[in-house]
């Protein structure tokens, strides 16, 4: 414990590193201001750069996320699984559900709440073709089936086994090899100390910092939209750039502060408190039903998600096509 302790004394000694700061603060803001003046110009360079990624590299995310998937389950059900992070004497520092609620709330939180009802019924609706080429027509029990799978596929093992890779590969080196909490540290094993040299370092951990500021502005810009939505259904307020902002600024104010006070008096209680609304929710949905069809469409969606799971993960493009592959996986 008290080596962990100076362990992270002697990281928040390092201060900013401001060759990682500048070039991605400066990425961010660019795109910022060209937001605010002119969106569409930006919405059009976002999408060709997705598209362009997608169609160049589609094939190698699949193969990637299929292969976190198999690490993370042999890590998990092999010997691998007992050794202990922190060494062998480590107690974990929170209960199960805790670390449970933590990684549900902070993992998928705001994504399941907007996605969850819309997502199966969009599938349902073949609203952007997703059906097109997998020959099931819209509206019916077949297209009902596809829905839930697909929407298991989406939220279940694959995001977790990515998440769950990542942060086994950052424990183990920060806590064992005596790292740092950098993507740098975590390619060392593999390519040796030249990773770590002044430009490579920079060069590798802007671009993460950058792919880490998208995701979260992609969640916060999700969840924003969310509370947008409800507050204009349920009491007619109207979309604005005010209330946009105002919102926007409470968000970033809780996660702030809760990141700030730490895990025991931030994280924790606020995972806690969201992971037991969540499960309000759910008892809430099988008690007001149909709880039959709920748990029959749920077993039947359970079924195809097991026998596609490989084709839909290794589907680039060519399976399911367009709109279900790329808008959506």
């Amino acid at each position: 414990m008290q080596d962990e302790k100076k362990q992270n004394v002697t990281e928040l000694k390092k201060g900013i590193r401001w060759e990682v700061f500048i070039p991605a603060f400066f990425v961010v803001a660019v795109a910022a201001i060209v937001g605010i003046v002119d969106k569409d110009a930006l919405t059009k360079a976002s999408n060709m750069f997705f598209f362009w990624s997608l169609d160049s590299f589609g094939w190698l995310y699949q193969i990637s996320i299929m292969a976190s998937v198999v690490l993370v389950a042999v890590v998990t059900f092999s010997k691998l699984g007992s050794f202990r992070i922190g060494g062998k004497d480590a107690k974990p520092k929170y209960s199960f559900w805790t670390w449970f609620a933590m990684t549900l709330t902070g993992g998928i939180a705001t994504g399941i709440v907007t996605w969850g009802v819309n997502e199966p019924l969009i599938y349902y609706g073949n609203v952007w073709g997703e059906l097109d080429q997998l020959g099931i027509e819209a509206g019916t029990h077949q297209a009902a089936v596809f829905a839930m799978a697909r929407s298991f596929y989406n939220w279940t093992f694959v995001p977790y086994a990515i998440y769950a890779l990542c942060g086994l590969l950052v424990s183990y080196i920060y806590y064992h090899k005596k790292g740092s909490l950098t993507v740098t540290s975590t390619l060392k094993p593999l390519f040796g100390d030249r990773v770590t040299k002044p430009l490579s370092s920079a060069i590798i951990d802007t671009l993460s910092m950058l792919a880490l500021t998208i995701g979260l502005a992609t969640g916060l810009t999700m969840c924003i939209t969310l509370v947008i939505t409800g507050l204009k259904g349920v009491y007619g307020i109207q979309e604005s750039l005010p209330l946009f902002i105002g919102i926007g600024a409470a968000i970033i104010f809780a996660f702030t502060f809760s990141s700030y006070v730490g895990l025991d008096k931030g994280l924790k209680i606020v995972g806690s408190l969201n992971a037991w609304f969540y499960y309000g929710l759910l008892a809430l949905l099988l008690i007001t039903g149909p709880t039959l069809f709920i748990l029959r469409i749920g077993t039947a969606g359970l079924a195809s998600w097991m026998h596609n799971f490989w084709l839909w993960g290794l589907d680039p493009i060519d399976i399911g096509g367009e709109a279900l592959t790329r808008s959506w996986t």
